[in-house]
């Protein structure tokens, strides 16, 4: 965006040429616009200083008056098209300081979320948010966004995909360096493969995005088998056709991967079952419901031990809004009430059920393996038993 309107030469500011000056100039002339509600002059004229400061690197000051410049917006009920949302993106991207810019980021997403009347926000808006932060390897902070853009638009969801890839690449390398079992990246990484596709998928199936999830899924698991061939196991076909529960009724068209990860075995099938349940018409096929029951029961039977407890919590959030199941009640046994809740006792219906507010829900953030010796939370199984892991999937 080129104007002049708003730029002020800092040789003409009484006092000295410097940040501040110019910075209260600025402020001062805005109050001015405001009380006259001379609204489009004061949006301008903080966009020309916040932009101005930023090329001198004033980082406070210029990212003080980007949030006056949000203030302004809201004032005057200004909508979120192209041109403001480029006013924002333009500021954005001159900042470096990540104090400052997470309270640029704060004010903008308010703004976006209370003019498009959506708890997410403006797709374009977060999209652009989340790039900007992955490119800084700053992944939890961009995962959100992530989360919100893909949520409304299926349009950054190869870049949600690309960036988890991407972190797994740069965890998995953080434990190899610190684990003294000396494992590869590689496998590491191929144990870590289905950990962080449920960082993507779970939201966003959460968030009431199936199609997202499974588009999410797809482009996710194609990019981390081109960097690891042998995530890939050689069966054929692979991939091959979904087969729904309700054969004849279904009306869902995707394909599944083999994959030496169980978790990302299992989470092709969730997704495929979720929306292959939001598709159907009327009340929801009790093959489908079953087959999601089987598919939750053997996961966690099997990997009981290892899943954490939000795991349960989204899983039975899941079942609720997709397969119309009543959530568990709260008992010490997680499993057993996970499951006996998903087993009966609801007579909601998926398709009839009145849909809450969409809302981001994370992962929990993994611990940093430099910074905990390589005990963390997160951590995956040695390389030996990953190499034996991808043995039993392929016998």
């Amino acid at each position: 965006m080129t104007s002049t309107v708003g730029t002020i030469d800092p040789s003409t500011v009484p006092g000295g040429s410097g940040g501040y000056e110019l910075h209260q100039k600025i402020r001062t002339k805005t109050v001015r616009l405001l009380k006259k509600e001379k609204y489009a002059d004061a949006i301008q004229v903080l966009f020309d200083g916040s932009m101005q400061l930023l090329e001198m690197n004033e980082q406070g000051s210029g990212c003080d008056l980007a949030v006056y410049l949000l203030d302004a917006y809201k004032m005057s009920q200004t909508p979120v098209d192209d041109t403001s949302r480029s006013r924002i993106t333009d500021i954005l991207s001159k900042t470096n300081a990540e104090f400052w810019r997470k309270k640029v980021i704060q004010a903008a997403v308010q703004w976006s979320i209370d003019q498009s009347h959506n708890t997410l926000g403006d797709a374009k808006l977060r999209l652009f948010i989340a790039e900007l932060l992955a490119k800084d390897q700053q992944f939890y902070l961009a995962e959100k966004h992530y989360i919100a853009a893909c949520a409304l638009d299926q349009q950054g969801v190869p870049s949600f995909a690309a960036m988890l890839n991407r972190w797994n690449t740069s965890y998995a390398t953080a434990i190899a360096d610190t684990d003294s079992s000396n494992p590869s990246v590689d496998s590491v990484r191929r144990v870590l493969s289905g950990t962080f596709s449920l960082r993507g998928w779970i939201p966003l199936l959460i968030a009431h995005a199936p199609e997202a999830a499974m588009q999410f899924l797809h482009d996710y698991i194609e990019e981390a088998i081109k960097d690891n061939e042998t995530l890939l196991l050689p069966v054929k076909p692979n991939p091959k056709e979904y087969k729904s529960p309700a054969m004849g009724i279904s009306t869902l068209s995707t394909t599944i991967y083999a994959t030496a990860n169980p978790t990302l075995n299992f989470s092709q099938n969730a997704v495929a079952l979720a929306c292959d349940a939001q598709r159907q018409n009327g009340r929801l096929p009790e093959e489908i419901k079953a087959a999601w029951n089987q598919l939750v029961r053997q996961y966690m039977q099997e990997n009981g031990s290892a899943i954490e407890p939000y795991l349960y919590e989204y899983l039975s959030q899941i079942s609720a809004t997709y397969f119309g199941m009543a959530p568990p009640r709260k008992t010490t046994d997680m499993l057993s009430s996970m499951l006996s809740g998903m087993m009966g006792g609801g007579n909601s219906s998926a398709s009839g059920s009145e849909l809450p507010a969409v809302s981001v829900k994370q992962l929990p953030n993994p611990s940093d393996p430099r910074k905990s010796g390589g005990n963390s939370s997160e951590k995956p199984l040695p390389a030996s038993e990953a190499d034996d892991l991808m043995d039993d999937e392929m016998d």
